[in-house]
């Protein structure tokens, strides 16, 4: 809706307008400069596969590499997948490394959501940080900071006066809660107002008793549920729920409130179509120099690149059982490759390294669902010429470009991490990327 856009905006527009300091006279003399808001710290990260996989890989690796021979049989197979194990099992100890527990895991899963499983990489950037418009994009957070600055953000906009406080209540229940919960607390707030509109003098629906359970479950619950009934005109009053009764909490809304039915319209419109504060994920670009006969070597990650629920946990444990019963038993390619499509990981987030010809990298972090667009459109933004034309190979690949704009960067297999180089259409003159990125590269050694 137009009405959420606008808001946005402007707000935005307000937040501008602060940071640059008090308004001065054209023809007033002032020493003061405005303000510069300094660059987000460097940060980023990506690896799903645990040692034992890696293992087991290399296994079927070295296994289907060898040409079948009469003389290789069942024993010789079993041998070389029981050496592995026995090294894995080794390595495990070694680390000292518990075993998860599901049962506790899947408790802990559905009291406070996924769980996140740490691996264990060295981190070349500190993790996955986010933005938005109206917060500011200079400003990138790890996603709770980022939830917790926005709630924070939106609760100070329901006390301005002379605000149409509905938007950041509808705002607030979109962006702060998962969909079961949203979904729940729009549908049942939408027939509270439905039924005031409706019958607007009736006062059993112009009050909602707080100790409701339905209400508590479904509403009260949901971050912003009662900030729009207060929005739309509930207030809080020690009311009997029968004449004689002790009095209790209800949230209550005047007759004048309830008789307001284009007001009432309105905000249901707005709560039915409501949208989140779009975020997004903040690059947090790298430069760096490549030494002569330095390698580009690809990324490690940290571990907010994957967040594994219990069942996930229980799912790769039943892939590593079934792995190791595939390697005691001979495969055909056709069975081999009927494996490998079932044997697939997805991940959310990705760090993509893309080598220049005149030895800068530029690194940066995306979202595995993001168009291969948003790729050139970075690249795009640093370059001396932005109107440059170029072709990006992923080397592991092969040697034809990429060129499918609309594909997503895991279906190009671009996930967790790869390097890319970058080729000009035609020769430039001069460097590839604008001075001022040039001036903030550093050594690739110091990744």
């Amino acid at each position: 809706m137009d009405v959420f856009k606008n808001f946005l905006k402007k707000k935005k527009v307000e937040k501008h307008f602060k940071r640059t300091g008090p308004g001065q006279r054209l023809d007033a003399s002032s020493t003061s400069t405005p303000s510069i808001v300094a660059g987000a710290a460097q940060g980023g990260g990506v690896d799903r596969i645990a040692a034992s996989d890696i293992a087991a890989q290399a296994a079927l690796k070295r296994l289907y590499k060898a040409e079948p021979q009469i003389s290789s049989s069942q024993k010789k197979i079993q041998m070389i997948a029981q050496r592995e194990l026995e090294q894995e099992r080794r390595r495990q100890q070694e680390q000292q490394q518990p075993q998860p527990d599901l049962t506790a895991l899947q408790i802990e899963e559905k009291r406070i959501g996924p769980d996140i499983r740490e691996f264990e990489h060295a981190n070349v950037i500190k993790g996955v940080y986010f933005t938005c418009e109206l917060l500011g994009e200079d400003e990138a957070m790890t996603k709770p900071e980022l939830m917790q600055a926005l709630e924070d953000f939106l609760t100070a906009q329901l006390t301005c006066e002379g605000e149409d406080t509905v938007i950041p209540a509808v705002l607030l229940l979109y962006s702060l809660n998962k969909k079961p919960v949203r979904e729940a607390a729009v549908e049942t707030i939408g027939k509270y107002l439905q039924n005031i509109i409706e019958n607007p003098d009736e006062p059993k629906y112009r009050r909602i008793r707080m100790s409701n359970k339905v209400f508590q479950e479904r509403v009260l619950s949901a971050k912003g549920g009662r900030e729009f009934l207060s929005a739309t005109g509930f207030k809080e009053a020690l009311e009997p729920l029968r004449e004689g009764d002790t009095p209790e909490s209800f949230l209550v809304i005047s007759q004048t409130a309830a008789s307001d039915v284009g007001r009432l319209v309105s905000a249901l419109s707005m709560l039915r179509e409501g949208q989140s504060v779009p975020i997004k994920i903040s690059r947090e670009r790298t430069v760096y120099h490549v030494g002569e006969n330095e390698r580009i070597t690809m990324p490690k990650l940290p571990p907010d690149f994957f967040d594994l629920t219990a069942e996930e946990i229980r799912r790769e444990q039943q892939n590593k059982t079934a792995e190791v019963d595939r390697m005691l038993t001979i495969r055909t390619r056709e069975m081999r490759e009927r494996d490998e499509k079932q044997r697939q990981y997805s991940y959310k987030y990705t760090l993509l390294r893309v080598r220049l010809p005149d030895r800068y990298v530029l690194q940066g972090t995306f979202g595995c669902y993001e168009p291969f667009s948003a790729v050139r459109e970075f690249i795009s933004q640093h370059l001396s010429n932005q109107a440059a034309l170029f072709s990006l190979y992923n080397p592991i690949k092969g040697s034809e470009p990429l060129t499918d704009e609309t594909k997503s960067l895991a279906a190009l297999g671009l996930a967790p991490a790869a390097v890319l180089h970058l080729d000009w259409d035609e020769p430039i003159a001069g460097p590839s990327l604008s001075q001022q990125f040039i001036d903030s590269a550093v050594p690739l050694s110091v990744s």
